[in-house]
């Protein structure tokens, strides 16, 4: 895919998903917590916004891009 600079498309999607489907990722990859990275959003769309901090439209939106954003227990 299209390069920026030594970073590949797919790289800055990956690195854009992470804070989102789990808000504490780097606090938890700096204390070396790996295993309680959360990977995927959960399947209640209200329970998304409560995670994320973001409004209901948002997870609407981000909903409506299948397979874009994991989900947890698919």
């Amino acid at each position: 895919g299209p390069e920026f600079g030594t970073v590949s498309r797919p790289d800055l999607v990956a690195a854009a998903r992470a804070p989102l489907v789990d808000p504490d990722w780097l606090a938890k990859l700096r204390d070396r917590a790996e295993g309680d990275i959360m990977t995927g959003l959960p399947q209640d769309r209200d329970a998304i916004a409560k995670r994320c901090a973001i409004p209901l439209r948002m997870v609407d939106y981000l909903l409506g891009r299948p397979g874009w954003i994991p989900r947890e227990g698919v």
